[in-house]
């Protein structure tokens, strides 16, 4: 049985060191990377020997093709990083709520649904889940720049985790978020280029 690692969000800048620094694991054996983007997918399982390139968008049909990836192969998943995100900026006059819903179901909801899939095995193989949020999730330190969907879903997911540690932690699911700053990655500087 396969010792695994999924991680959502991986074609982006942290998504793919967070592969970069589990693929050297000894306790992993395969990494589910999951995306929407195929080239970055197929560079990632060329560089890297326990990538499984896995392109999905978890906001449609992605959750059922990952559940049945895990009920063919039956894994023995150690760790799930929901790592998916958006930031899509305006000011509060003029954010339209496509948008917001969208920073939303990508930022918080995709990681309600991987957790909730997932929780179950990782109760069997007392793993690990680790949430990417934001600072911006704990303090409203950027005056001037309208993240306002952003920061709100990063939060959201803050304030999940903190939950879900609560009550899974007894029963030897760790479960953390990390709140990064600025880190420069495309996801960053393809924002603010402009």
């Amino acid at each position: 049985m396969a010792r695994v690692a999924i991680i959502t969000g991986a074609t982006g800048g942290l998504g793919m060191e967070f592969i970069r620094v589990i693929d050297n694991w000894d306790d992993i054996d395969e990494i589910w990377a999951v995306g929407r983007n195929e080239d970055k997918l197929s560079n990632l399982s060329y560089s890297y020997k326990k990538v499984i390139a896995i392109s999905v968008d978890l906001l449609k049909n992605g959750m059922e093709i990952l559940s049945e990836k895990v009920m063919l192969e039956k894994p023995e998943i150690r760790l799930l990083i929901n790592n998916a995100g958006v930031l899509l900026t305006d000011s509060i006059e003029s954010i339209k709520l496509d948008d917001w819903n969208t920073t939303f179901a990508t930022n918080t909801t995709s990681t309600m649904l991987m957790t909730k899939h997932f929780i179950d095995i990782l109760l069997e193989t007392k793993g690990c889940i680790l949430n990417n949020a934001s600072i911006d999730g704990l303090q409203s330190c950027n005056r001037g720049r309208a993240s306002y969907a952003y920061a709100s879903s990063k939060a959201a997911v803050i304030h999940f985790t903190q939950l879900c540690a609560l009550n899974y932690a007894n029963k030897g699911v760790r479960i953390n978020c990390i709140c990064p700053g600025v880190t420069e990655t495309p996801f960053f500087t393809n924002i603010y280029k402009n």
